[in-house]
């Protein structure tokens, strides 16, 4: 039996996969839903439905120019909008990046994120931190605390949960040229809260999130050194947003290679 278990992706802004999603989650397929918040963009009404289920939110990302060592107008606006969605689905915790580099001192920048994750934390919002790639999608823009031992000391010097991104692992191995395998055994010794999953290819330097039975990851081994009870996100591509037909599948993938890990 497998006891770890598995949580749905969805955006705020996803409306037409909410009634699919909540059958998924009544019916148990999925255990639980990470919703990833658009700033400003989401109907409290129709997100209602998923107060009745345990839910984790994902704060925006730079993909919506939201920056955490960057207090700017998007920034509060991104906070707030967290806060509204959290108060109505009741969800606990957010997931946020550690940010995108602005300035040339890779020392402020991580007493930037240190200091504003400690004033989302005295908000209520219980933080989790994700690891990122060295770079992001432009293969050019420098992530902030993609080093493992930079995750570390903010980490420590917050206090906060870690949610490790498999794919992302990958990617800052390979930055810094090292093997993925034990770059990642060095995330799970700080205890992970959460994961993101998903298939990737093993020599990337920039985020790839594939299907489960595409790319070359060595899944057999990753799924070994998951702990047991984890919580893992799927993190796989979306093509059928409406039924929400690729999650099921790639869920089951998933599974069986958790089955066999035992």
């Amino acid at each position: 039996m497998i006891s770890t278990r598995f949580g749905i992706k969805l955006w705020t802004i996803n409306e037409e996969s909410f009634r699919v999603c909540e059958n998924l989650l009544e019916k148990g397929i999925f255990n639980y839903l990470e919703l990833y918040v658009v700033p400003d963009e989401y109907n409290l009404d129709s997100l209602e439905r998923f107060s009745k289920f345990e839910v984790i939110l994902h704060a925006p990302s730079f993909n919506h120019k939201f920056n955490i060592v960057n207090k700017d107008k998007i920034f509060h606006s991104a906070i707030k909008s967290i806060i509204d969605v959290s108060d109505v689905v009741k969800s606990d915790y957010t997931i946020f990046h550690p940010g995108v580099q602005i300035k040339k001192s890779s020392e402020n920048h991580l007493k930037y994120v240190i200091s504003n994750l400690k004033e989302i934390d005295g908000l209520g919002l219980k933080v989790i931190l994700e690891n990122v790639p060295d770079l992001a999608l432009d293969g050019s823009t420098k992530l902030i605390a993609s080093l493992f031992e930079d995750f570390e000391y903010v980490i420590k010097e917050t206090d906060t949960l870690v949610c490790v991104d498999i794919a992302h692992t990958i990617a800052s191995a390979n930055a810094f040229r090292i093997d993925p395998i034990v770059y990642l055994k060095k995330f799970l010794e700080i205890k992970p809260f959460i994961f993101h999953f998903c298939n990737s290819y093993y020599d990337t330097l920039t985020d790839v999130h594939l299907d489960i039975d595409k790319g070359n990851l060595p899944l057999n081994k990753i799924v070994k050194l998951i702990p047991e009870n984890s919580l893992i996100s799927l993190e796989t591509p979306k093509k059928d947003m409406k039924n929400l037909t690729d999650d099921v599948r790639n869920l089951h993938l998933l599974k069986g290679f958790f089955k066999n890990s035992k």
